[in-house]
């Protein structure tokens, strides 16, 4: 096979961690599966001994046919036939493998079943009812969901839930409005100080705007905001809600357009700010009732099911193999680790992939293709892995396309440099493609 000489030195550098940014359409499945395929017939290397992880059911299954294809080309069956156990699945199949394994040290049914979100969305649904029916039956609660709304609520709950468990929480949980206001910095402009500031800011618009000859309407609709401003400030902060009734209006009439009225807007945003946190504060406590009995409800059914979900699967591994001599059995069995769609990781699925990696970790992504961040990946953490391994020589990069033209490569990059500035890496048209330009830009004899 011929490779590029940026594949080639993917291929060849196998000893010692390495990140590798691979571009669109440059070949990173033909890498990894050489790589698979150069570790047993050159390094000598068991099937059994390489971990690979990849992204969705439908990447490993390709991926372990074309290595058991290249192993038949270059080794004798024996190795391709050890491809069909070998450890080549998504991070949530690996983490089944190790919770079956390890079952009872799981404090797991080893017949557990694995909810696919269907499922599990079903099972959510219905303890999210439950807590909000028992929250309703408190004053608290009942002021909360008043407030927000169950739709606002159901949706916050969720999402709170997921990112704190994406970010290592087993059992998710809020600080308590103790903590946070503790945590607030000294000094910190308070929103009734803002409220105040803002009074003053008023009263100074009300008087430019009283000077103008001939108002215009939008003069005279922002005439009337002013006159509303002491009926919304007078209870304290407001809800933010309410402080849009003492916007000013947009537009071009020069009279808005004042250094006064400048600074009015931006205390009046900031106002919005600082009152969406003191509310915010005032509820927190009764918002972790909800999260944590939320919580309680969604695990209590799972059990009842022996279901598992996705990120179940990942923070229970996790525990499993923080276990010492666990974790230790697991880095010695697997001799060479690879990763693929690095960017599209989480915390907690990084720092599992920690805890089985030895020191011959190979992670293959592209932050510009990183499209997961609603299912709580984490870019940065990609982008701050590669800095490090960058740092000491071990990063390196697949910028030749090898699927599109050289017109349509050329109108991507201009679109994409202009959207994404210094962090764009171009691509690349492939030899061949790069020898048909030539030859179409030659001179006819």
């Amino acid at each position: 096979m011929r490779f590029t000489p940026e594949q080639t030195h993917a291929i060849e550098r196998r000893k010692g961690d390495m990140l590798l940014d691979a571009g669109a359409g440059s070949g990173k499945t033909t890498v990894l599966v050489e790589r698979f395929a150069r570790a047993v017939v050159e390094d000598n290397i068991d099937v059994g001994a390489i971990l690979t992880i990849t992204f969705t059911e439908k990447a490993a299954a390709e991926l372990r046919e074309r290595i058991r294809t290249r192993l038949r080309a270059v080794s004798d069956d024996s190795a391709a036939h050890a491809t069909e156990g070998a450890w080549i699945s998504t991070i949530h199949g690996f983490c089944a493998r190790v919770l079956r394994t390890h079952a009872l040290t799981a404090g797991l049914d080893p017949n557990f079943t694995v909810l696919d979100e269907h499922e599990a969305n079903e099972l959510q649904n219905a303890a999210l009812d439950a807590a909000l029916t028992e929250l309703a039956r408190v004053e608290e609660g009942a002021d909360l969901i008043a407030a927000y709304g169950p739709r606002a609520l159901r949706s916050a709950i969720t999402d709170t839930y997921g990112e704190l468990r994406a970010r290592g929480q087993l059992r998710p949980q809020l600080p308590t409005s103790a903590q946070v206001d503790h945590a607030r910095l000294t000094g910190a402009r308070s929103a009734e100080r803002c409220r105040a500031e803002l009074l003053q800011l008023a009263a100074a618009v009300s008087r430019e705007l009283a000077a103008v000859a001939e108002p215009g309407k939008q003069v005279q609709q922002a005439i009337a905001a002013m006159d509303r401003v002491r009926r919304v400030l007078a209870g304290g902060v407001p809800w933010p809600g309410e402080l849009d009734r003492i916007k000013l209006p947009g537009g071009t009439a020069n009279a808005l357009r004042t250094e006064t009225c400048g600074d009015y807007r931006a205390t009046l945003e900031e106002l919005r700010v600082l009152a969406a946190q003191d509310h915010a504060l005032a509820m927190l406590d009764t918002l972790d009732v909800l999260l944590r009995g939320y919580g309680e409800r969604y695990a209590q059914l799972k059990r009842e099911r022996s279901g598992l979900d996705f990120e179940d699967l990942e923070l229970m591994a996790r525990e499993v193999l923080k276990r010492k001599d666990i974790g230790r059995r697991y880095r010695e069995r697997f001799a060479r680790v690879m990763v693929d769609e690095m960017q599209d990781t989480n915390r907690v699925q990084l720092e599992l992939i920690d805890l089985i990696a030895g020191v011959d970790l190979f992670m293959v992504g592209d932050a510009q293709q990183s499209i997961y961040g609603f299912r709580h990946a984490d870019v940065e953490l990609f982008e701050q892995r590669g800095q490090k391994l960058a740092q000491i020589g071990a990063r390196s990069s697949l910028q030749t396309n090898f699927r599109s033209r050289a017109e349509i490569l050329t109108a991507i990059n201009a679109a994409f440099s202009w959207a994404l500035g210094d962090n764009f890496r171009p691509l690349l048209p492939s030899p061949q493609e790069q020898s048909t330009v030539r030859t179409q830009q030659e001179p006819l004899v």
